[in-house]
């Protein structure tokens, strides 16, 4: 079962407690010019330390900056939004995306779906530009690859009826749940019949 924790970023979460744990992350977020992103970064190091048990020495990256440890049985990945951080943890490798409600408009929906997509968005008055963008970027972050795929290059409606897609010869699927004013959403290679969110 595929597992989401999220973190608020308001809270009273105290990243200071953790500094040991991630040297270089601290190092990282103390550079970022807003309070917001600083305290996303923490958060994410502390949804590390808090679920897997794992430190900056025990997180490597890929060609792309994926992270993976090898110290986990377990896959995860890391996505932030407005106050939220989100870790997503599978048995298979896993992408997770969050984004806040309203992020999106007509005009960068068409840069980013492809004609089906745009077409979805218009026909279904209940949708949201959300819904798609982060089925989109867990693709994107399942694979590793990131916006070099190409948002057009794939899409992503099949999903909505608990179908796969293929991309790059992978066989994927990925499920959207909405909470708290955002969608989030989570993608791996095996059926998603549900996902789990629990709040740190």
């Amino acid at each position: 079962m595929i597992k989401v924790y999220l973190l608020n970023i308001n809270s009273d979460f105290n990243p200071e407690r953790y500094f040991s744990h991630f040297p270089i992350r601290e190092q990282k977020a103390k550079r970022f010019a807003k309070y917001e992103d600083t305290f996303r970064s923490y958060g994410a190091g502390v949804l590390l330390w808090n679920v897997l048990g794992l430190e900056d020495c025990d997180i490597e990256y890929g060609k792309n900056g994926k992270p993976f440890s090898r110290k986990s049985n377990l896959h995860f990945n890391i996505s932030h939004s407005g106050e939220w951080v989100a870790l997503a943890v599978g048995q298979n490798e896993i992408g997770v995306d969050i984004e806040c409600h309203n992020i999106g408009n007509e005009k960068l929906a068409k840069r980013v779906f492809t004609p089906l997509e745009q077409s979805w968005l218009k026909e279904n008055e209940q949708s949201t530009f959300e819904h798609l963008w982060t089925l989109k970027e867990a693709v994107m972050k399942q694979l590793g690859i990131g916006l070099s795929l190409g948002t057009q290059s794939f899409d992503v409606l099949a999903f909505l009826n608990n179908d796969f897609i293929c991309v790059d010869n992978n066989k994927l699927y990925a499920k959207t749940k909405f909470f708290d004013n955002y969608a989030i959403s989570v993608c791996t290679t095996h059926p998603i019949p549900d996902f789990e969110i629990i709040v740190e």
